[in-house]
């Protein structure tokens, strides 16, 4: 067999990744041009890093529908742990390390755990994605005692292609329907968005959909962002606040509000990617002037425009049934 990645190659996969691929499809595309088209190595697969019981997570293999199984990437009776702690082996070491990792030969490894695997060389190399503290996961491949090894050619080549990989997942081809929502205590505007963005089969997430795991904020803040293409603000006037020197007391967005509106806009790293929709009259945190923001009521949204500025995020959206 061959072993190249050719340019053809890569080009085809980068052009379906742009024609909105869901994760899965992505991952496995990118699985069968490595491995079956390119020829760079006998078997492979994918950890994906995700929350578990543990506080540091788990790496966990990919395997939509069985098809590692199915299609031959692996022998289900030679490979049957699916989840890994995430410094464990060598995909542990370049998840940790963020960086690539091989060996020609791992049963002389004494941190090796040999569990019947026909495994002999390896090449394990982290998935980094944009605004994430941690990778999104590892690509891992090898070879058995029958072929050869990894010359530093192919681990380059593999490195290659695990970058466009990265690139193609960070562009927004998995999660360009998702958009990050930060708001308060307004139930009824938080109700109404998320309705008007449902109704347009674009997926909304924010902090408070995910489960308490005692991750710091930050983090946990970082990790949904990078599953999203763009994010909503909700100034809505839940708080009360004055100046000491003052007797006025004025309606106010909570602080978390305006603290994760701009953890977003920082994260972003592009101001035209978040828009602020404020409700009713508010006082406006002096940091905010500069911003743009959008009047929104929820008992009479301006459902035009919210499909406006999706567009101008280049976020795909259909059509609701009136």
């Amino acid at each position: 067999m061959v072993k190249s990645l050719t340019v053809s190659m890569l080009n085809s996969f980068i052009a379906a990744a742009g024609r909105h691929q869901s994760r899965s499809d992505m991952l496995k595309h990118f699985l069968r041009m490595v491995i079956f088209r390119g020829g760079m190595a006998h078997s492979g697969s994918i950890l994906v890093w995700e929350k578990a019981e543990e506080p540091e997570g788990a790496l966990r293999l990919f395997n939509d529908g069985d098809f590692l199984f199915k299609e031959g990437f692996l022998d289900r009776d030679k490979y049957p742990k699916s989840k890994f702690a995430p410094w464990e082996g060598l995909a542990g070491e370049a998840f940790t390390s963020g960086r690539a990792r091989y060996n020609n030969d791992v049963t002389s490894d004494p941190n090796y755990i040999n569990r019947g695997e026909p495994i002999k060389s390896m090449v394990c190399v982290p998935i980094i994605l944009p605004s994430r503290s941690r990778p999104f996961g590892v690509a891992s491949f090898h070879n058995p005692e029958s072929e050869p090894g990894f010359d530093e050619e192919a681990r380059d080549t593999i490195e290659l292609a695990v970058s466009i990989l990265s690139l193609a997942l960070a562009l927004g081809g998995a999660w360009q329907k998702q958009i990050f929502l930060v708001h308060g205590r307004d139930t009824e505007a938080l109700t109404k968005l998320q309705l008007i963005l449902e109704r347009r089969a674009v997926r909304s997430i924010s902090l408070s959909d995910e489960p308490g795991t005692g991750e710091l904020l930050l983090q946990k803040l970082e990790e949904i962002v990078a599953e999203c293409s763009a994010g909503f603000v909700l100034l809505t006037p839940d708080d009360e606040g004055r100046l000491r020197s003052s007797d006025s007391w004025k309606l106010r967005a909570r602080q978390n509000v305006v603290f994760e509106g701009g953890l977003l806009s920082a994260m972003f790293r592009d101001r035209s990617r978040v828009c602020f929709l404020k409700t009713g009259e508010i006082e406006l945190p002096s940091d905010l002037h500069g911003v743009k923001y959008e009047q929104f009521d929820p008992k009479q949204p301006n459902e035009g425009r919210i499909e406006r500025i999706l567009t101008e995020w280049g976020v795909t959206w259909a059509r609701p049934n009136r």
